[in-house]
């Protein structure tokens, strides 16, 4: 099972803020941190695949009331096959 360990920024306005943390609280699938300044949200996502994490952490991204997610650490190493291979970012240097 791929484990996911993530830092959820949140809006600095107060109202979306509380939407995003009551929407990340409603997912069975996260656990919750204790949020550093109101804003930062240490999160533990679970998935069953890595396609259904990478589906999760788009979920995520795409709510009202989060500005960003960094990944700090992805473990899959209990995954015995892939469904495809994760994608790579090429580092680019300039010409």
């Amino acid at each position: 099972m791929p484990v996911s360990a993530l830092v959820v920024t949140l809006d600095a306005e107060p109202d979306n803020r509380q939407k995003a943390f009551d929407a990340l609280m409603a997912r069975d699938w996260l656990t919750l941190g204790e949020a550093i300044e109101d804003a930062h949200l240490p999160v533990v996502l679970e998935s069953d695949t890595l396609s259904q994490g990478e589906e999760r952490f788009r979920e995520i991204l795409a709510l009202e009331g989060v500005v960003h997610v960094d990944v700090v650490m992805v473990d899959f190493q209990d995954v015995e096959e892939f469904e495809e291979m994760p994608r790579r970012k090429k580092n680019r240097r300039p010409a």
